[in-house]
């Protein structure tokens, strides 16, 4: 009986592993190119524009605080209330925020500690995800006031176009990139000492140390967020 059934699968998942292992290989190369910054580029530029002075800044928030995401996102939304003194912000994140230990408390407590008067600071704490965060900051402001939606590179173009499915006239986005390193970063190995190792001089090779891993990392966030987005439009969100 075993032996039927494995008879039976072998073939489809010998085409599976095939297939699975070529897609890994196409993935792996793919690295090398310039092609994951690109897509992972134009999922923030395509929605970075600001036509109108903003009267709301809404500032969406990303996994916990601190954290890499929402510590760039702050330092953009903080540049934003500054360049727009006139306009609120709403902090959408998660959380309890009579929690002084909960990240929407902490991120709000950054905000006025930067320099931001609290004043200004409205929290949206109950959406769960960014359909149902637009949903909860729907009826905090005018749709037909100009917004300014700030959020990570690769979820602005989702975020901005939530605000538009309902209905909001005016919806600017400002994405939150990292500035990439300006110092030169070559070095010569012999000069660093330890083992020598035939052919494994890399400190001439910015791909193979920085580039490479980088794309790795840029794939699977273009790959998850393409998917997102294709669920949102299934689902009518955008």
């Amino acid at each position: 009986m075993l032996r039927k059934i494995y008879s039976f699968l072998k073939k489809p998942f010998r085409k599976i592993f095939l297939a699975s292992g070529i897609a890994f290989l196409l993935f792996l190369i793919f690295a090398f190119t310039t092609g994951p910054f690109w897509m992972y580029y134009n999922l923030g530029a395509s929605e970075a524009k600001i036509k109108q002075t903003p009267e709301t800044i809404v500032l969406m928030g990303g996994g916990g605080f601190p954290g890499e995401s929402n510590l760039m996102r702050a330092y953009y939304a903080l540049k934003a209330a500054k360049a727009y003194p006139h306009a609120a912000l709403i902090l959408a994140l998660p959380g309890v925020s009579s929690d002084s230990t909960s990240s929407v408390f902490l991120f709000r407590k950054y905000l006025i500690e930067q320099g931001l008067d609290s004043t200004r600071i409205r929290l949206e704490c109950k959406g769960k995800n960014t359909r149902g965060q637009c949903l909860e900051i729907y009826p905090m402001v005018n749709m037909y006031k100009p917004i300014l939606v700030i959020s990570s590179p690769e979820h602005l173009r989702r975020s901005v176009k939530c605000f538009r499915k309902l209905g909001f006239y005016h919806v600017n986005g400002l994405p939150a990139f990292e500035k990439a390193i300006e110092a030169d970063l070559f070095f010569v190995d012999k000069k660093l000492g330890g083992r020598k190792i035939p052919g494994t001089d890399v400190g001439s090779n910015l791909q193979v140390r920085y580039q490479f891993w980088t794309h790795l990392r840029y794939e699977v966030i273009v790959m998850r967020e393409y998917l997102a987005i294709f669920y949102y439009k299934l689902k009518g969100w955008m």
